[in-house]
């Protein structure tokens, strides 16, 4: 078998947890994730920090990107979760290039971040939104 059955629970229940989820949001069609995900992440450029707005979103994309190792040239930050220090360091320690992580200052890190970094937000609806700012070209 590819998992142990002991991992195969624990990759199998957060993705129940996941779709349990977004069958709660408003505008989000649980049936289409790998669909809606796999367009989000072939229309942002190569090396882009890709912005989500909460759980349904960086929770799937997580999954496409660290499970199914999809995209990872790709930075997944979270708007909500950037606000709490834990996540911030954690973002440090696996992309020791982004800068003005230190303190909960989005706009800032957006700013210092732009010049080598696309900078996209993306959001889960009914139709995937995609809007990137590219000053690195």
């Amino acid at each position: 078998p590819l998992l142990p059955k002991a991992n195969r629970w624990a990759v199998i229940l957060p993705g129940i947890a996941i779709l349990l989820h977004l069958s709660s949001q408003v505008g989000v069609n649980i049936h289409n994730v790998r669909a809606q995900a796999n367009n989000i992440l072939e229309s942002v450029p190569f090396g882009a920090i890709v912005l989500t707005s909460g759980d349904p979103d960086i929770f799937s994309l997580w999954y496409f990107h660290h499970v199914e190792e999809v995209r990872e040239d790709i930075i997944l930050v979270d708007e909500r979760l950037f606000a709490f220090d834990w996540y911030r360091d954690n973002l440090i320690r696996q992309q020791p290039n982004l800068h003005n992580l230190e303190e909960d200052n989005l706009p800032l890190f957006k700013t210092t971040n732009a010049a080598q970094h696309a900078i996209c937000g993306v959001r889960f609806l009914s139709e995937p939104m995609v809007s990137c700012l590219q000053d690195n070209e």
